[in-house]
């Protein structure tokens, strides 16, 4: 498998000190990726998400939590998976 990451980053935009626009963060204790839009400092809107099983979803957010259903799209290979969290490290 990988190394666990062991804290967040955030990749993106900011305003006032706050997660805006798009980016990327890196949930170390969930050990996921969520990649979508961001407002206030909170998920908000549409985003997809790979977690540490390769398994990638996408669904809408609202005020940080997933709302309605998230779609399967597909599982990435484990060297694949890898590969993205090693270069979190």
């Amino acid at each position: 498998m990988f190394d666990k990451f062991t804290s967040d980053l955030y990749v993106g935009d900011y305003t006032d000190g706050k997660r805006v626009g798009h980016g990327r963060m890196f949930f170390a204790d969930k050990q996921e990726i969520y990649d979508g839009d961001w407002s206030n400092d909170r998920r908000q809107g549409e985003g997809v998400i790979l977690n540490s099983l390769g398994e990638i979803y996408s669904g809408d957010y609202r005020q940080d939590h997933m709302e309605g259903k998230q779609t399967y799209k597909k599982t990435i290979s484990p060297q694949e998976t890898a590969s993205i969290f090693q270069s979190m490290k």
